[in-house]
């Protein structure tokens, strides 16, 4: 006899804090950004359009930016889901994004801040063009009105569509975009300094904003790179100096599988750098300190929303690092 997974009930052990609201749309981005590798693909486009709540009819262009997200959408053109990548999609904890860092319950986060998930894929197997799409919600089946039909486009293209924002992390996400493009920005970091990142972009209807460009323009590479060890365990720190007017604090990032984890302010450490600093051209920035290793990549929880320390007060080990 084979073991089934009670999908309400694993779902409902997914941990996600209501002060990680933009969790959701990172693992959609980060989904995206895998199906490019898989196709080793150079001209990646992916795309967030945020749809926000209107019933005030009449509303200024700044009044605008403050009202509530009721919808994320993200389009790319990766691989698609194919049946391979379906079959992943339908099992609990899959490990077939294992060797990127892929944990197997990213989609379900969706659930934990949406009410529901509309997914469209246009994708390319067995020598044909195919179109399929499905619902995904909370029930005790998951996937819903599932249909695969021969597409009549020929071009890849996959949607997701994070529909109902519920109300207690809605409450906690940042409203305005340029926010927004900042925490994806940060969180995403590591793949941006990478040179076959794919183009993203943000808006909202009535702004738009290319995340590349942001990046090139507001954080720029400081000439600090280095490795440590920690325990015998090595790791690598980057430091980049970031120019945007939002951040006032140095920050240091801990990330596993080049996403950010956790951060901090370094002044809670450094006290000398509690405000920002000017560079050659009196131009004011703030440092940010990415560090990553195996060690933190093996010790994220799987919600990644902290990692499995040794307490202080716990028996030391050679083996393990205490917090």
């Amino acid at each position: 006899m084979d073991m089934k997974v009670d999908f309400i009930g694993r779902v409902d052990h997914v941990k996600l804090p209501t002060t990680k609201p933009l969790l959701p749309l990172m693992e959609t981005i980060i989904n995206s950004i895998h199906a490019m590798k898989d196709l080793e693909y150079e001209d990646g486009l992916i795309t967030v359009h945020v749809d926000r709540d209107t019933t005030q009819t009449k509303i200024s262009e700044d009044e605008y930016q403050n009202q509530p997200i009721k919808n994320v959408t993200v389009v790319d053109n990766g691989v698609g889901f194919n049946q391979r990548h379906m079959v992943s999609f339908s099992t609990s904890d899959t490990r077939l994004k294992e060797s990127m860092g892929g944990k197997g319950i990213g989609r379900f986060l969706w659930l934990k801040a949406f009410k529901s998930v509309h997914i469209e894929s246009v994708f390319y197997e067995s020598d044909e063009w195919k179109h399929r799409k499905f619902d995904f919600r909370l029930s005790e089946v998951g996937i819903h009105d599932h249909e695969m039909v021969p597409s009549v486009s020929q071009q890849r293209k996959t949607t997701v569509k994070l529909i109902g924002f519920i109300d207690q992390y809605q409450r906690r996400c940042p409203k305005r975009l340029e926010a927004i493009a900042q925490k994806v920005i940060e969180h995403c970091l590591k793949y941006f300094l990478q040179p076959n990142c794919p183009q993203i972009k943000i808006d909202d209807g009535k702004q738009a904003i290319d995340l590349n460009q942001m990046f090139d323009d507001r954080i720029k590479r400081h000439q600090i790179s280095s490795t440590f060890a920690v325990k015998g365990f090595q790791f690598s720190s980057e430091c980049l100096r970031l120019y945007s007017h939002n951040g006032t604090q140095h920050k240091l990032y801990l990330c596993a599988d080049n996403r950010e984890v956790l951060n901090e302010n370094i002044k809670n450490h450094i006290p000398e750098l509690s405000r920002r600093l000017k560079d050659e051209n009196e131009k004011s920035f703030v440092f940010s300190v990415y560090v990553s290793g195996k060690y933190l990549d093996k010790n994220v929880n799987p919600e990644r929303t902290g990692f499995e320390f040794a307490e202080a007060d716990d028996l030391d080990f050679p083996d393990e690092i205490k917090k």
